[in-house]
C-alpha cells in the first residue's frame, strides 16, 4: 500500500534504533502488521520495504503485537515527571508535522494535488449536467411514437438512438467540465502566510 503525502516515514533500520532492538525483529512486525491490518509502507524498486508510516506502525504494534514484542519495541512515552521528555517530544511532534507540511508543499509545486473544494464542486456541477443529459422527458414523444404503432422492432431500435444520444450528451457535458477546468488551481495559503 502507497504512503499518502502527508505521512513521517521512517525506515526498518531507523525504527530498530529507535526502539534499540533488531531490523528483523522490525522488520518481522512491520509484515505482519501489513498483512494482518494494512500498515502503509512504501516499497523499493525490488518490491523491498523502503519506508514505514511511523505513527500507524505504533499504533498498531502497540495495539496488535505479540506481549513480548511490544514490551521490547514500545516507542518511548513522553513523560510528565521531567521537562525535558516533554520538550523531546514537543520536538519530535514539531518534526513529524513540519515534515508533513514540507511534503504536502513540494507535491503542491509539483502539480500532483488538487484543491478538494475545487474537486468536490466541480463533481456537484457534472452531476447535475448528467442529470439534465439522462432525463427521459425529451425523448418520452418519440418512444410513444414508436410504442403506439405497435412495432417493437422499431421500439427497440428508438430506445437504441435514445440512448446513443444521452451517452453522446454526457460524454460533451465532461469534456465540457474538463475543457472550464483550470490547468492549475491557485494553493490555500494560510493565514500567517497571508499576513
Amino acid at each position: 500500500m502507497a504512503l499518502p503525502v502527508d505521512k513521517a516515514i521512517l525506515t526498518i533500520g531507523a525504527i530498530a534504533e529507535r526502539d534499540q532492538i533488531t531490523r528483523q525483529a522490525v522488520a518481522k512486525m512491520v509484515k505482519t502488521l501489513v498483512e494482518r491490518h494494512n500498515l502503509p509502507v512504501e516499497h523499493d524498486r525490488r518490491g523491498r520495504v523502503s519506508g514505514v508510516d511511523i505513527a500507524t506502525y505504533d499504533r498498531l504494534r502497540g495495539q496488535h503485537g505479540q506481549s513480548s514484542q511490544v514490551r521490547h519495541t514500545s516507542p518511548p512515552t513522553v513523560s510528565t515527571e521531567t521537562d525535558d521528555a516533554t520538550v523531546d517530544g514537543a520536538r519530535r511532534l514539531k518534526t513529524i508535522e513540519e515534515t508533513r507540511l514540507l511534503r504536502m508543499k513540494v507535491a503542491a509545486e509539483a502539480g500532483n494535488t488538487i484543491r478538494r473544494d475545487r474537486h468536490e464542486e466541480a463533481m456537484a456541477r457534472l452531476g447535475e449536467e448528467i442529470a439534465r443529459c439522462v432525463d427521459l422527458i425529451p425523448f418520452i414523444d418519440r418512444l410513444a411514437a414508436a410504442h403506439s404503432q405497435g412495432d417493437m422492432h422499431g421500439l427497440r431500435v428508438e430506445v437504441k438512438k435514445v440512448t446513443t444520444e444521452i451517452r453522446a450528451r454526457i460524454s460533451d457535458a465532461c469534456a465540457g467540465a474538463a475543457l472550464a477546468a483550470p490547468e492549475r488551481d491557485e494553493l490555500l495559503v494560510s493565514e500567517e502566510q497571508q499576513d
